[in-house]
């Protein structure tokens, strides 16, 4: 599956993320099959640094929904097997529209980066507090219900 990414920094205080993703779907009806090729977007947001030292951030748009550690690991990170039916139906595709507040301190962040960097299992910089506020439909699903989801997420300690 071709995934095409596109980020940067457009300000030493906003980032931004693009990820599509092109791939075939093949799905029998009856004794025909509909082979379809369509092009996705997985990942569309923009990071908002509200200190200099980007230790707290709010994102939005379109990304992975911080619900659990398998849910955060790249699909390059982990096993076919690597992932529990719970996670799966909690958050369906893994991604939603919303925005989250997120707080990592520095050395955190840098030992986020070093696990990736390190092809160990990492879960990126999701910090180690969240807080957003979701579509609820996940992605690319039209909106059914007018509901939105809101979640909190905590790694570890804070610092006090």
């Amino acid at each position: 599956m071709p995934v095409s990414i596109i980020s940067g920094d457009i300000h030493e205080r906003v980032s931004l993320y693009f990820q599509s993703d092109f791939a075939q779907s093949t799905a029998q009806f009856g004794t025909t099959f509909n082979n379809q090729d369509f092009a996705q977007i997985r990942d569309l947001y923009a990071d908002l640094f509200l200190t200099k030292d980007k230790e707290w951030r709010i994102r939005r748009g379109i990304s992975k929904v911080p619900f659990g550690f398998e849910t955060l690991q790249s699909s390059q990170q982990r096993l076919a097997l690597d992932r529990t039916d719970a996670i799966n139906s909690a958050a369906p595709n893994e991604r939603d529209i919303g925005f989250s507040l997120y707080y990592a301190p520095a050395d955190t962040r840098k030992l986020f980066r070093s696990l990736v960097d390190k092809g160990l299992k990492g879960s990126g910089d999701y910090g180690i507090l969240g807080i957003g506020v979701y579509n609820g439909q996940t992605l690319n699903v039209p909106e059914a219900n007018d509901n939105e989801h809101v979640i909190f997420r905590i790694l570890g300690t804070l610092p006090i």
